[in-house]
């Protein structure tokens, strides 16, 4: 008796998500959204702005953790926005997340070293993928002079540049031209058929939504339908008669009433389906008379025509401006943790071939989360990218380093020669422009940190800060490198007014530089930290910059920089010993001047340290906890 061979084990969906739910107040944006996305194959989520792919989007790109919901990698669950995930995926957004300073070449090296891609390869992979995106000549230029569709070209480099299994795209060809939108899709088709890369993507394209294996149609939050593109045009009973003429709406009522014909008003015109529609033409044309019409034709279906006939609505409507606030927003911000939930599932026909592709998908990570050790080398990665940019960006534009020395020296020539002739330390001859220089020392740590940390609120707008948040890396990562960067900054540009001590009379070799440097590292962390939390709940500049001024520039004025903490228990004596920049203030005076040196807090340097030590920490704290909030959109 012959014993029938066991059926080859069909393999589990490269992605599944079951029962997703995203809650605005009492507006639901995703109610109970299930789909399957299988190996090799090229998905795409089809709908107008307002149907929620965009905040669909956001969940699989690990933004936005939703209300409700679970997911599965390869057959294995895993949390929404899970480093495995986002390790797996690469993410091409919508809105650029280029560095516009960095050229193309080192943005596609900044995001080889937040997926950490082996050092050894760095440099081939690099090289690979600005040739095939044809921009090789131009991996030495600017970002910011690149045109719209060498951007998009070198984002869908960037997102490869770790080799992922997974490609998730938001309408990746928005604003290309025919050219360009033929090229981006040659090169996904032939990732698809080269590396068996799985393609998941959002359009609203009809043109775009053809390329897909299959499509999930959303319509106001809910998938109500899930088939291949050809199965879909099918809902659409006969071919489409497309009417033009100068008043739309009055010949769509004309048709009804006269043919009996349902007609509906579309961007390109007047719309009636029927079979056999070729017949029709001369019976529209006969009902009017002449100069009504501009022109009648016949065309097949398309999925705009599908989609209409599925849902009701026109794939061009955009029903409401909520996108923007429940999606596209969503993917700039860090949102807060929601535990997932199982919810019940959208019902929804899978009834299609699998998809083509001739190689064989590679496998995504299996492990429901990255190792410990392999989560904090990402995280260390993130810290180093972050602290490199800033620097980067820096010494880059030339007329930062110029502010970086003359605005704090016209300050302190200015201010210190006007009080100079007035303010005479008690009990001290020391010149009133050496007792001013440490100040303003600090002070060029303080306007350096809140400068250099606006810079997160101009990330997000360009979408740089998105594509760090898709990328393994945690927030926290993201906080510390940000800071560190801004710190580095800050503590570059004393440096550079440091060079000036021997004109306040204050020779390098006197200098107590481990007690100096120690005290301004310490206060450009914090004050690095502290506008970090506040720019990450702001969504504008001018505002950040307003409270930086009201809540830091006080603290520095009653640090000592200017004047000396009265003797006694007064009020300001207190707010002066209560100040942690005070004691910054008074490291630095130590390390200047010596142990003595004329405005100095009572006690010691380690005392100094200490209470700086111990303000650095509670900011870096402050900055960390802010990311789990959203911040403005």
């Amino acid at each position: 008796m012959r014993v029938p061979a066991a059926r080859p084990a069909t393999p589990p969906a490269r992605l599944a998500i079951e029962g997703v739910a995203v809650r605005r107040g009492h507006r639901e944006v995703l109610r109970g959204v299930s789909l399957e996305v299988r190996p090799g194959e090229i998905f795409g989520l089809l709908g107008p702005n307002g149907a929620g792919k965009s905040t669909l989007f956001a969940i699989l790109a690990g933004l936005l953790r939703p209300d409700a919901g679970r997911f599965l990698l390869d057959g294995r669950a895993i949390a929404p926005g899970a480093r495995s995930l986002r390790s797996a995926a690469g993410i091409v957004f919508q809105d650029p997340g280029l560095d516009g300073k960095l050229t193309a070449a080192e943005n596609l090296r900044l995001g080889a070293a937040l997926h950490r891609v082996p050092r050894r390869e760095v440099g081939a992979r690099v090289a690979a993928l600005l040739e095939e995106a044809a921009l090789a000549d131009r991996a030495r230029e600017p970002v910011d002079r690149l045109s719209g569709g060498m951007r998009r070209r070198l984002e869908l480099a960037r997102a490869r540049i770790h080799e992922p299994p997974l490609l998730v795209m938001d309408e990746p060809t928005s604003g290309l031209d025919a050219a360009a939108f033929r090229a981006f899709w040659a090169r996904v088709a032939a990732l698809r058929r080269e590396a068996g890369t799985t393609v998941v993507l959002t359009t609203h394209r009809p043109d775009e939504a053809e390329r897909c294996d299959r499509l999930a149609v959303l319509a106001r939050g809910r998938i109500v339908a899930c088939d291949t593109p050809e199965a879909l045009r099918a809902r659409v009973s006969g071919d489409v008669v497309v009417v033009e003429a100068d008043d739309p709406e009055a010949i769509a009522a004309d048709i009804g009433r006269r043919l009996g014909l349902p007609a509906r008003v579309r961007a390109d015109g007047v719309h009636v389906e029927r079979e056999a529609a070729h017949e029709l033409v001369p019976r529209i044309v006969e009902a009017f008379p002449a100069g009504r019409l501009r022109s009648v034709s016949v065309r097949r279906p398309t999925l705009a025509d599908a989609y209409l006939a599925i849902t009701g609505e026109a794939l061009e409507e955009q029903p409401a401006a909520e996108e923007d606030a429940a999606g596209r927003t969503d993917r700039r911000r860090a949102v807060r943790a929601v535990p997932a939930a199982t919810s019940t599932a959208t019902s929804t026909s899978t009834s299609t071939p699998t998809a083509t592709a001739t190689a064989t998908p590679r496998p995504v990570p299996r492990a429901p989360g990255l190792p410990i050790l392999r989560a904090l080398a990402f995280d260390l990665a993130t810290v180093a990218v972050l602290a490199r940019r800033d620097l980067v960006r820096f010494f880059r534009q030339p007329s930062r380093l110029v502010g970086a020395l003359g605005q704090p020296v016209i300050f302190w020539l200015v201010i210190g020669s006007g009080f100079g002739e007035t303010f005479r330390m008690p009990g001290s001859s020391v010149p009133y422009l050496a007792y001013f220089f440490p100040g303003v020392v600090l002070m060029v740590v303080l306007f350096a940190s809140i400068f250099t940390t606006a810079s997160v609120i101009e990330d997000r707008h360009r979408g740089f800060l998105q594509s760090v948040l898709a990328a393994p890396g945690s927030r926290v990562a993201l906080a510390v490198g940000k800071t560190l960067g801004s710190a580095a900054v800050a503590l570059t540009q004393a440096a550079l007014f440091l060079a000036l001590a021997p004109l306040a009379g204050f020779g390098y070799a006197s200098v107590h530089w481990p007690l100096l440097l120690g005290a301004l590292a310490l206060a450009a962390v914090a004050l690095a930290a502290l506008g970090f939390a506040v720019a990450w709940g702001l969504d504008n500049v001018q505002g950040y910059h307003a409270i930086q001024m009201t809540l830091l520039v006080p603290l520095w004025v009653v640090s000592g920089a200017m004047f000396p903490a009265p003797s006694g228990t007064g009020a300001l004596a207190a707010v002066m010993r209560a100040n942690p920049l005070a004691y910054a203030v008074s490291a630095a005076r130590r390390a200047l001047g010596g142990p003595a040196a004329p405005g100095a807090l009572a006690g010691s340097g380690a005392r100094d340290l200490a209470v700086c030590a111990l303000f650095t920490a509670a900011a870096l704290a402050l900055g960390a906890l802010a990311t789990r909030r959203a911040p403005r959109s």
